[in-house]
């Protein structure tokens, strides 16, 4: 049976006749808050699902097998703890969502609009993106494993990333320059192997000054720095005219 939008639903070990039950949800259900304890079964089908109150999942639960959107929309303070990788995509859409236990999606994640705190805890996914409409990202001392991250757009997003780690798999370090005003800690490549990446950006002189990036800079404008294997890890602190310091 399909709640009604906004309902609290809770499943625990007297839910179920048989272990591993199937919740199929094959259309768009929005909830309230959602509790799983001592439940062994899995979320299943297309269908998104809506979250707009606090979310309490044990391992019991499996939510490897929803295909569709988990979206967590609210106007109040929530907590997030789902102890389940998720396989599809994650949208937070207004609130301000905590999380309570490490994140795993192998979809993205997309702070729409609201504010989101990783508290510590760690968070794995494909591509992490903020769009205009975003306010806050607490990262501090969380490690952040995505194959892209994307918050150029986001033009008045607070980020506060003291003693995190953004692990890269396949973003450039151009996608941080256009970030403006968004203040990161240590952001790495993930590859075993040395990446060499190509920044491009207008000179204001023709020397690299001694507080600017660690690298090779040239007179057409590029600046060419190594990460990965190459340096030590740096924080980035991007400022609004596109000028990058090396925080060592």
């Amino acid at each position: 049976t399909v709640p009604e939008s906004g309902t609290n639903v809770v499943f625990d070990e007297n839910s179920f006749s048989s272990a591993r039950s199937v919740v199929l949800v094959d259309e768009a259900v929005y909830v309230g808050n959602l509790t799983a304890t001592n439940a062994n079964f899995a979320f299943s089908g297309d269908g998104n699902l809506n979250v707009s109150g606090s979310i309490n999942v044990d391992g019991n639960a499996d939510f490897g097998k929803l295909r569709g959107t988990l979206v967590f929309s609210a106007s109040d303070n929530n907590t997030i703890n789902l102890q389940s990788a998720v396989a599809g995509d994650v949208v937070i859409d207004g609130g301000n969502w905590t999380l309570a236990s490490d994140f795993e999606t192998e979809g993205n994640i997309t702070l729409k609009s609201g504010s989101l705190n990783t508290n510590g805890h760690n968070v794995t996914c494909a591509v992490f993106s903020a769009t205009k409409n975003a306010e806050n990202l607490n990262i501090e001392n969380s490690t952040i494993v995505c194959d892209s991250w994307f918050t150029n757009t986001a033009e008045n997003l607070t980020v506060k990333a003291a003693g995190s780690t953004i692990a890269l798999k396949n973003s450039l370090l151009t996608d941080f320059l256009k970030a403006e005003g968004q203040h990161y800690n240590i952001v790495k490549n993930n590859s075993a192997e040395k990446v060499v990446y190509s920044i491009s950006a207008l000179p204001e002189k023709t020397s690299c000054p001694t507080n600017a990036i660690e690298g090779t800079y040239v007179h057409n404008g590029k600046v060419t720095i190594t990460v990965g294997n190459g340096i030590d890890p740096f924080n980035l602190l991007i400022l609004k005219l596109g000028v990058l310091n090396n925080k060592l």
